[in-house]
């Protein structure tokens, strides 16, 4: 049996040769404690939000100048990130913010589309599916005069009790 403080040799095969060597802090070994590691990830391509917000300028202005639409992929693309590295960003306190903010810029203007006389199904369905909007419908159902509606589903030897307790009642026959 190995003791705890002893180092058991470790063979290592290279090619056709068979080597023996010490244990290193590295490997995986049970008695000697690894080096912490590394937290892993792909390193951030921007370390400040004013790198961010600069080359958020720069895609508002170029697309400003060339008079077409701004949008999020494109925001993306000029910050050489993906899609999701774009909301990866947004999730990180120090550029939420930034990106919040050129995320309205875009939304905005996709608001704006709306009333330029051209149709509107597009923008509508960016904004539902990307801006978290929605068609709301409200159905308020009422009785008579905007009174409230009360319903009471009875057979037919309750109706003199209802008609006593409720008096404007209407009362449907089966």
């Amino acid at each position: 049996m190995i003791s705890p403080n002893t180092k058991a040799p470790m063979i290592i095969r290279s090619q056709d040769t068979a080597q023996t060597r010490e244990p290193k802090m590295t490997d995986n070994n049970p008695i000697i404690p690894d080096k912490p590691k590394h937290a892993g990830g792909r390193p951030v391509k921007y370390e400040t939000p004013e790198q961010v917000q600069t080359l958020i300028d720069a895609y508002f202005n170029s697309r400003l100048n060339e008079e077409k639409p701004c949008t999020i992929q494109g925001l993306a693309i000029a910050l050489n990130l993906s899609r999701q590295g774009l909301l990866e960003y947004n999730k990180k306190d120090q550029f939420s913010d930034v990106i919040n903010k050129a995320r309205a810029r875009i939304c905005n203007n996709v608001e704006e589309m709306l009333f330029t006389g051209q149709p509107a199904a597009g923008p509508i369905f960016w904004l539902k599916n990307n801006a978290g909007y929605q068609d709301k419908q409200e159905i308020a159902h009422t009785g008579a005069d905007g009174k409230p509606l009360t319903i009471i589903v009875s057979r037919g030897a309750d109706r003199p009790q209802i008609e006593e307790h409720v008096p404007d009642a209407e009362l449907i026959e089966e």
